[in-house]
Order: C-alpha cells, then sequence, then structure tokens
C-alpha cells in the first residue's frame, strides 16, 4: 500500500504545479541555470543592423532594435571602448520595434543596446572587419602606418634578438592582443613584455587593437639588454636607429637600490617591473628600488603608494634618449641626536645615496642642522622609521615628526654637481612646547641651547565656514639676533615637490613671521588638520617670542 499512495500524491502534486508553457521558458537549474538565463534575458531585445558596404568608419549605422512588450521605455545604445561599455546615445521608445542611428567612428566597433529601466541587453553586434594590412618591416625603419586597421607584420630576426613592439591608438594593453608566430608555432611573449627570439629566420606578429580603438602605427625595435652592476661605473645607454640599449637591473629580495640617469632628470621612456607592468612616476630619476615598498623616483614621494610594491626580480629601464645610468646601494653612517656632524662619503661611487641612522623616541621632531639637497639641485631625501614605512615630512623636508620609538634611517641623495662630495649632516631635536590653542592667548617659545629650534602643535577649526584665512601674529620685543616662525601642515602637500614649485601648492598654508614682518595672513582649506609652529633662533639669539593664530579679522 506504500507505493500506490505514494504515485497518488505525486500525481496530485503535478496537477498543482505550473507548466512550462505558463510560466515561460526554463531558466535551468544547477550548472546549466546561469546559461539558460542569460539565453532567455537576452531574447527579451533583439537587434539587427544596416552596416554600411565597404569603410564602416565615418559613415552612420542604423539598428533596429525589437523586444517583448510595448510599454514606454529607456534605451541606450552602447559601444565597446577597450574594456568597457560607454553609452553613446539614448532615446524614449514606444512600441515593440524602434531605431538607433549613430556615427560610426572606429573601424573595430562593437554595440549593444540596453533598456535600462527593465535591465535588458541585447546580443553584441559587430561591425565588418577588413582584413589585416600585411607590411614588411625590419628593426630600422619607420613606423608602420595602420590606418585604424589590424597590422601583420613581416620580418627578418636572429636567435637570441629581444624585440620589443611600440603601438599607437591600440587602446589599453590589457585588451590588446598581440600573436607573434614563426613557421605556424606561437613564440610566447616574456613577462617584461619582449620576445625572445628562438630561431634565427623569418617572423609574423599580428597586432589587432582594442574594441573601439583604430590602431594608427606601429614599429619594432631590438633591445640590447646592459646588466647593471651595484655601485659600479656609470654605463652608457645608446638610441641607434632600430636598436635600443636597455639598464637591466636586478633587485635582490632584501637591501635598497637606487638607479640614475645622469642627462637630466627625465631619462626614462618607460621602466617594467618583473611582471611587465610599467611604473607609475616612472620617468623621473633617480629611482629608488626596495623589495616590499612602493617603487618610486624622487620626482614623487612614497609616502602615497600609488604604483605597485617593489618586486624582486629583473627591472627594465628603458631610455628616452642617450644617456648614462649607474645603479648603486647606500653608504650608512650612524649619528646622535644633538651629537656632533656626521660626513659620509661616496665610497667611490659618485652620486651615491647615503644613509644616516639615529635612534628616538616618539614625539620628537628631527631636524637637519643644515639644508639637505633640495629638488631643484637635483637631490631627494625621506626618512624611514622602524616599521619600514616613510616618515611625513613638514614644510618639504625641512623636519619630521617621528611616530614611534625606534631606529630611523635618513636616506639623502646628493644632486648632480654635488655627486662626488661628502655630505655632512648634523641632526638635532627640538624642543617640545604644550600644544597651542587657536584664537587663545599667545604661546612663549625660548631660544636655549644655541641654534635649536622650538616646536608646538596647532589644531586649525573644523568648521567648514569660509573664509579660510588666519592671522599668524609674532611679538618679540626683548628679543636679539635673527629668527624666524613658520607655521606648515605636520605633512606637506606633494603637488609640488618643493614650496613655491611650478603648482604652488601647500605655499598658501604656510606662514613665515620674523623681527621685520611680524604679521601673517596664512590661508589654509586644511581644515581641522594637525598644524606644526616652529620657532627656528640663529645660533646667537637670545630672549623669548610671543605667538598666536587666530581669524583673520
Amino acid at each position: 500500500m506504500v507505493r500506490p499512495l505514494a504515485l497518488l500524491l505525486a500525481v496530485a502534486l503535478a496537477a498543482l504545479t505550473p507548466t512550462a508553457a505558463a510560466t515561460g521558458p526554463s531558466v535551468g537549474t544547477g550548472r546549466d541555470g546561469a546559461q539558460h538565463a542569460r539565453v532567455a534575458k537576452a531574447a527579451k531585445v533583439a537587434i539587427e543592423v544596416d552596416w554600411p558596404s565597404g569603410q564602416v568608419r565615418g559613415r552612420n549605422v542604423r539598428v533596429h532594435v525589437t523586444r517583448q512588450g510595448s510599454a514606454p521605455t529607456r534605451a541606450e545604445l552602447q559601444v565597446r571602448r577597450g574594456t568597457s561599455w560607454v553609452t553613446v546615445a539614448r532615446r524614449n521608445a514606444a512600441g515593440r520595434t524602434f531605431t538607433m542611428t549613430h556615427r560610426v567612428d572606429t573601424h573595430r566597433y562593437k554595440l549593444r543596446v540596453a533598456l535600462t529601466e527593465r535591465g535588458l541587453v541585447s546580443r553584441t553586434a559587430r561591425a565588418p572587419q577588413p582584413p589585416a594590412l600585411v607590411r614588411d618591416t625590419s628593426y630600422p625603419s619607420d613606423p608602420v602606418k595602420a590606418r585604424g586597421r589590424r597590422l601583420d607584420l613581416r620580418f627578418e630576426g636572429e636567435r637570441g634578438d629581444h624585440v620589443d613592439l611600440v603601438a599607437r591608438g591600440h587602446g589599453p594593453d590589457s585588451c590588446t592582443r598581440t600573436v607573434l608566430r614563426k613557421d605556424d608555432r606561437v613564440v610566447r611573449q616574456q613577462r617584461s613584455q619582449l620576445w625572445r627570439l628562438p630561431r634565427t629566420g623569418s617572423y609574423r606578429l599580428l597586432v589587432v587593437p582594442c574594441w573601439g580603438y583604430d590602431l594608427r602605427s606601429a614599429d619594432l625595435t631590438r633591445f640590447r639588454l646592459v646588466p647593471l652592476m651595484p655601485d659600479g661605473a656609470r654605463e652608457p645607454l645608446d638610441r641607434r636607429r632600430g636598436t635600443v640599449d636597455v639598464a637591466v637591473v636586478d633587485v635582490p629580495s632584501t637591501g635598497r637600490m637606487m638607479v640614475r640617469g645622469w642627462t637630466d632628470s627625465r631619462p626614462w621612456a618607460r621602466v617594467l617591473d618583473p611582471d611587465g607592468r610599467r611604473l607609475p612616476f616612472e620617468r623621473g630619476t633617480p629611482t629608488y628600488l626596495e623589495t616590499g615598498r612602493p617603487a618610486h623616483s624622487r620626482e614623487w614621494p612614497n609616502q602615497f603608494p600609488f604604483g605597485p610594491k617593489t618586486l624582486p626580480g629583473r627591472y627594465l629601464f628603458v631610455p628616452e634618449r642617450d644617456t648614462e645610468v649607474s645603479l648603486s646601494t647606500p653608504v650608512a653612517a650612524p649619528a646622535v641626536l644633538e651629537g656632533a656632524p656626521v660626513t659620509v662619503a661616496d665610497g667611490g661611487v659618485p652620486g651615491r645615496e647615503r644613509e644616516i641612522v639615529f635612534s628616538a623616541t616618539a614625539g620628537a621632531f628631527v631636524y637637519p642642522d643644515l639644508p639637505l639637497p633640495s629638488f631643484a639641485e637635483g637631490g631627494h631625501a625621506e626618512l624611514v622609521g622602524p616599521d619600514g614605512a616613510v616618515v611625513h615630512d613638514w614644510n618639504y623636508r625641512r623636519g619630521w615628526l617621528l611616530p614611534s620609538d625606534g631606529s630611523y634611517r635618513l636616506y639623502v641623495t646628493p644632486g648632480p654637481d654635488q655627486a662626488d662630495q661628502p655630505l655632512t649632516v648634523r641632526l638635532r631635536s627640538a624642543t617640545l612646547l604644550p600644544a597651542m590653542s587657536y584664537d587663545a592667548a599667545p604661546t612663549r617659545f625660548t631660544a636655549t641651547a644655541p641654534g635649536r629650534w622650538a616646536v608646538a602643535e596647532i589644531a586649525l577649526p573644523s568648521s567648514p565656514t569660509p573664509p579660510f584665512r588666519h592671522r599668524f601674529v609674532a611679538s618679540a620685543p626683548d628679543t636679539t639676533g635673527a629668527w624666524d616662525a613658520v607655521i606648515a601642515p605636520t605633512r606637506s602637500a606633494y603637488c609640488s615637490a618643493d614650496p613655491h614649485g611650478p603648482l604652488g601648492c601647500g605655499d598658501y598654508a604656510i606662514g613665515t613671521v620674523r623681527p621685520d614682518a611680524p604679521v601673517f595672513a596664512p590661508y589654509s582649506t586644511f581644515l581641522g588638520l594637525s598644524h606644526l609652529v616652529v620657532f627656528r633662533p640663529d645660533p646667537t639669539v637670545t630672549g623669548t617670542v610671543d605667538l598666536s593664530l587666530g581669524p583673520d579679522a
């Protein structure tokens, strides 16, 4: 009796279950369910495109859209641009059928229609593609003009050649397709984006740009790899017709390296990491590489790690023009705060980076007795804390407010004019005063040890109501000698490498008072951000200075 009862229940449940005809097309279940759902969704909006005969670029296409239902809706015509879809036309549509028109601007043209209110998207339609343009080329030749078409380049190569392709107008590298063949066998591209030719003979390279882009031109260059020895002599890099000398730097798993081009401040066309990625801010020099930390150049300090971290392995430095290049490691020397000056020579390697090592406690404000090499002089300086992170600097490397106890490393790069000279640095620790209050009674700063600075923090008000101008005032009736006092954000605003740089950023947030100019009105939008007020007396100064900051009436 069990089996007949189960059969009756199954029949009854089947009668109560809606049929497939009543529920519409099946969307499937399990592994195939998602695919069935996409097919059913795309079938609700279909397109037919009237492609013009011959070349499509510069001509109009008409898209005929058919959909289920006739309720008013919003339609978008979308074209593929590299790795994303871009809306190029919109219209309000009613009825089951309607048309959309657009002017084609590339050979590599792919489109679809989306009904935004219902979340429906049609299948993709591709423009008829002209055949690839076949051209014979060689290393010392002018760029091959593609006229928007795919390129099939034929050339002769020798075993061991490192071949680089420079394409223009192809779109993002992630969607550009390049295939190198030797006798119908594919030659794999190395992670450095180069091909190493396995045999001498004829090769064919197919270059297919991204959808939505027209390839303008392409040319081949042979790279001659020039390995750099740490702390070795300068190596010349030449850009001959068809052949480019490329510096190769092997970054170890530990240790810091500096790569320096000697012709100008931006000698590199590109810098490639071991995974073939181009480094951001790659053109500047020197470039600093240390495994685990962001690779960076002096043009942009690495307080803001935009780029990928340095990897152990091979880096390629491709020159923009003929140059000389060197690879060096830092030469280190210990120092003591408020101790004797430290002189560090280059160890026979001109332009070498100096590393000053010292210990300090959290909250100390450390500064060099004399200014370090500036950006304008081709120099650079950065302070690395006990955790390996760069410490934010005050007023463009004039000082640092230390975040923790431990050992610190101050890296200093001399400019080209000081490349073969020893560097002398005396590190000092400022006298720390209690925090100042905004729009309150003045704080008294006293000249204690000869030339020793005094520092106090102050927070600007957090009210967003403009104007943002403040009044910085000094009073020093009993002080003799030269001095100044500076207010600036705790961390420098790095859209210029130095204050008063080409962008002028950060200048408005820096205010200076001195005996002949005791009042200054700095303008700052850094509301609520901590600032430092630093009193900087000459060694002969005696007496006190009262400083205050409030709103500019």
